[in-house]
């Protein structure tokens, strides 16, 4: 009786599943680049460059709220450098072709623009959703959250000016 009580209380406390993952996992930045993200990737260290900025590998892990259909997209991420470890994020997607990076950019600014989107962001947030061929690149700004603002907003402004912008209304 005792090992039977045993039994039932491993089992109550959750010992059959605990080592597997609730589903599949969430993509990190992926190692090897494609030459789509390669060449958004240049695009925008670039344009930075040309600007006095410096793009660089993200100092800390960095995952932005996005929605749904972007979770299990592609993906690398860079980080424009500063003093500040915690801004500055460049994340650039990989669609399967333009129309689907057209989709997912108009996706990804609409989820910014809702309410839920915009809730996973400071209030003074500003976004940057583009789309460059097959490649979406998003950015965001808080000045409030910035140790430099103005050199945030110079930086954010210059990556504005890669692909085709689409506005994140809301």
């Amino acid at each position: 009786m005792a090992v039977f009580l045993v039994a039932l209380l491993a089992a109550a406390c959750g010992g059959g599943n605990r080592g597997e993952p609730a589903g599949p996992p969430l993509p990190t930045p992926v190692a090897s680049l494609s030459a789509e993200l390669q060449g958004t990737l240049a695009l925008v260290r670039n344009a930075l460059a040309a600007a006095g900025y410096r793009l660089d590998a993200p100092r800390v892990p960095y995952r932005p709220s996005e929605p749904a259909g972007l979770t299990e997209v592609p993906r690398t991420v860079a980080q424009v450098a500063s003093a500040d470890p915690d801004v500055g994020f460049v994340v650039v997607y990989q669609l399967p072709d333009d129309a689907a990076a057209a989709a997912a950019t108009q996706d990804l600014a609409s989820y910014l623009g809702s309410g839920f989107g915009q809730t996973n962001y400071p209030l003074d947030a500003q976004f940057s959703v583009a789309q460059v061929g097959s490649t979406v690149v998003f950015t965001w700004l808080s000045r409030d959250r910035a140790g430099d603002p103005d050199g945030s907003q110079g930086a954010f402004d210059v990556i504005r000016t890669v692909g085709r912008q689409v506005p994140v209304e809301g």
